[in-house]
């Protein structure tokens, strides 16, 4: 995308960074003001530099298991979080919108056996 960043004019954006602090997402947010029409940030960390330089965020919200994984649980739940935009595309610009359900989603999960997700 950096390299040819007029491929976005006119386009929604959305950069998934769960820490938002990846150099290159954070660019990229960046050097996409006034070319996209909006910009979104995926991310556990709504205080992040690329929270910031995008219009909107979507945090992820995750519980831990306290032991250091391969990053599954995060990239799960931006698969997630991908999922849900997916099929609000329509609604993508108003993420409020489209997320509105989420946290009963989230509500009503239920841990089964002794597995540490969601």
């Amino acid at each position: 995308m950096l390299t040819n960043i007029r491929r976005i004019r006119g386009k929604n954006l959305v950069i998934i960074s769960v820490s938002g602090r990846t150099k290159t997402n954070v660019e990229l947010a960046r050097k996409a003001k006034g070319i996209s029409t909006s910009t979104l940030a995926i991310t556990a960390n709504p205080d992040s530099p690329l929270a910031r330089e995008c219009d909107e965020t979507l945090q992820l919200k995750y519980r831990t298991t306290g032991i250091l994984t391969s990053g599954t649980i995060s990239f799960t739940t931006s698969l997630l979080a991908c999922a849900l935009l997916l099929g609000n595309l329509p609604n993508i610009v108003r993420v409020k919108a489209a997320t509105m359900g989420t946290p009963q989603l989230a509500t009503n999960l239920k841990q089964i056996g002794k597995g540490a997700f969601v």
